[in-house]
């Protein structure tokens, strides 16, 4: 299965390590160039234990990629995630500005 995933931090990097292992082909997006730099490098961008061998297992056999940018790298897709941060507003109401950014 080909798997999208919004969102490489700590929800978006665990899902893609455990998914790519899992023998799905796996594309994560995030707007910080790092953690995209990261992915693609086989290092993860956050500290889980497991997860570096996980990440570099997965880049390194092609399962596991990342980009900036979704443009034209869905259609493809089977499914997709979207593991981003939603924040509380000051009135206590989801801040959804991370979402519409992707």
């Amino acid at each position: 299965m080909r798997i999208a995933v919004f969102g490489l931090g700590y929800v978006g990097s665990v899902a893609v390590g455990c998914l790519a292992s899992q023998g799905h082909s796996v594309i994560g997006f995030d707007i910080d160039e790092t953690k995209v730099a990261a992915i693609n490098a086989g290092n993860s961008p956050i500290i889980e234990p497991g997860l570096d061998r996980l990440i570099a297992e997965a880049a390194r056999s092609g399962k596991l990629s990342a980009a900036t940018g979704a443009e034209g790298k869905l259609d493809s897709c089977d499914i997709a995630f979207v593991c981003v941060g939603t924040p509380s507003a000051d009135d206590g109401q989801g801040n959804t500005q991370e979402r519409m950014i992707l």
